[in-house]
């Protein structure tokens, strides 16, 4: 099988026809794809103002009108550096200065004379600036920038193309069988990766999305997913880890069919309330592993085979080829690679640096069935005493044992971070570790936080 790429999707919305592409979670409106093609028709035609390539600011949260700017940037081909409605003034300001971009959608924050900016009141989601001129220029291939951590808060941003997202839309539809009757929900933010591949992949496949401003955590959340017979959640292990936690045993799955995580490997408690979960409902849980370098995916393991591979992340997207060097440095190269990373407005003219190869930065292996196993990153590896440290293998440690903990590198000791009401027995368990690596104790420092958890209770 092969991916077939030509027109990218936010350019054939309208064939869907009347099929729902989008529901606003709080309001209960429906937009049909006929609709919603009309409308991104419109903000593009607003964009199309802009010069021929221009680099294009604008919010990106869970919200219909939002999703809307976003497809008709892409529809109108400008280059896309998305912000978080909530981001303080300054954290915005220094992105604005850094990457000067030409217009900024949705944002009523004062811009001196100093910014060569031009308000507006009437433009594209809201009040918007207008650039005075450019002075670098913007390579013809750039389409959407991203941090890969989910927010705008670092300047270092990953360079997509057009056809980087609209390949991983495909290959993600392909892999996790998405049809029309298919309905996602937004439970992860589009600003992160991988909550915005659940966005694309769904439109790319003509099937529909609830649009959620709601955390997974609360009540009216799990009402919307009844309400409107979503099909499809997902969640980094984190989450999976708050709703074990806390989770009401009345939650209802009813409608879910398929359960998908990425971002970490999922904690084995996790696991097996998630199977179990499934085992009562007959969804299909899906396990991947990705990089916003990738433009969201590069591994997908197949439902049939969670028993039978049991801590693999999957075997490559269509098109995608994986494997492991001798250090167990995992290689990934595929047309979903990013172009290249950006640390200021002189890289928006850089082309393809990598030629659709990728260093992940995580190690790990693969069996002869070509599925991949995670077993570390590089950078998570510290040094106490002479001795190196993999870091994910002491937060595994700690969750086999049902503490759920997040552990970080804290500089010749190593920072464990747990619920406050967890803090002795993890600080016990710290103690037997550091003896049985014949480490001073002091070299595991256990923090005790009330906000691990939200405090808001599920169902509350």
């Amino acid at each position: 099988m092969t991916l077939s790429l030509e027109p990218p999707f936010w350019e054939c919305l309208a064939k869907h026809g009347a099929s729902v592409a989008l529901i606003d979670g709080e309001s209960g409106d429906n937009y049909t794809y006929g609709q919603l093609a009309e409308k991104v028709d419109a903000v593009a035609d607003q964009f199309n103002i802009l010069r021929s390539k221009s680099l294009v600011m604008l919010p990106l949260n869970n919200r219909v009108q939002d999703i809307i700017t976003y497809l008709g940037a892409l529809r109108s081909g400008q280059a896309i550096l998305p912000y978080d409605r909530h981001t303080p003034s300054s954290c915005l300001r220094e992105l604005i200065n850094c990457y000067q971009p030409d217009c900024i959608a949705g944002a009523a924050i004062s811009l001196g004379s100093e910014y060569m900016y031009a308000g507006r009141g009437d433009d594209v989601n809201g009040y918007s600036w207008r650039r005075n001129g450019r002075i670098d220029p913007i390579n013809r291939m750039l389409t959407l920038m991203l941090s890969t951590s989910g927010t705008t808060g670092s300047r270092k941003l990953v360079r997509l193309s057009a056809s980087n997202l609209n390949c991983n839309a495909m290959q993600i539809s392909s892999a996790l069988s998405i049809a029309s009757e298919d309905r996602a929900v937004t439970s992860l933010p589009l600003l992160y990766v991988y909550g915005l591949s659940i966005l694309n992949s769904h439109l790319a496949a003509g099937a529909s999305v609830v649009v959620e401003t709601r955390s997974v955590m609360e009540k009216r959340f799990w009402n919307s997913i009844a309400q409107f017979s979503v099909t499809s959640f997902a969640g980094v292990p984190r989450t999976y880890e708050m709703l074990r936690a806390n989770a009401a045993k009345e939650l209802e799955f009813s409608t879910l069919k398929k359960f998908t995580t990425s971002g970490a490997k999922l904690g084995e408690l996790e696991a097996e309330w998630l199977e179990d979960k499934q085992s009562s409902s007959g969804a299909l849980i899906y396990y991947m592993y990705g990089q916003t370098e990738a433009s969201g995916r590069i591994a997908v393991l197949p439902a049939e085979m969670i028993k039978s591979k049991r801590n693999s992340v999957g075997k490559a997207l269509l098109e995608g080829q994986l494997r492991c060097a001798a250090d167990g440095s995992i290689i990934y190269t595929g047309p979903n690679v990013m172009l290249g990373y950006a640390s200021g407005s002189g890289d928006l003219y850089l082309g393809d640096t990598l030629n659709g190869v990728l260093d992940t930065g995580d190690l790990g292996y693969l069996d002869d069935d070509g599925c991949l196993f995670l077993t570390g990153r590089k950078s998570r590896v510290c040094k106490l005493y002479g001795l190196r440290i993999n870091l994910d293998d002491i937060q595994l440690f700690f969750r086999s044992k049902g503490y759920p903990v997040w552990v970080a590198d804290g500089q010749d000791q190593v920072l464990i971070r747990c619920a406050e009401e967890l803090r002795g027995e993890v600080e016990t368990c710290a103690s037997e570790l550091a003896a049985q690596w014949r480490l001073p104790t002091i070299c595991f420092v256990v923090q005790g936080t009330d906000a691990f958890y939200p405090s808001s209770k599920l169902l509350s």
